[in-house]
């Protein structure tokens, strides 16, 4: 029960750090985190249709990455 309520006590203590600093950044910065998230989610998707498709041409991936994207699929 100890381990638990340590655990849930760190969480707690982190989501407030966490709103703490979000709430102090201006809208440049936040907009540039949400940008280097977008690209960083595209690289990870992109990685990820290599490995489960190797015989796909860099273009057929891009392809796919982009219709992902641009409608909203996982």
């Amino acid at each position: 029960m100890y381990a638990d309520d340590f655990q849930k006590r760190h969480l707690e203590e982190g989501e407030r750090v966490r709103r703490e600093i979000y709430r102090n950044m201006s809208a440049e910065q936040k907009i540039r985190i949400l940008e280097d998230m977008y690209w960083t989610a595209r690289q990870m998707k992109t990685n990820w249709l290599k490995q489960q498709h190797p015989d796909w041409t860099d273009e057929e991936i891009e392809k796919e990455v982009r219709e992902i994207f641009l409608c909203g699929r996982a």
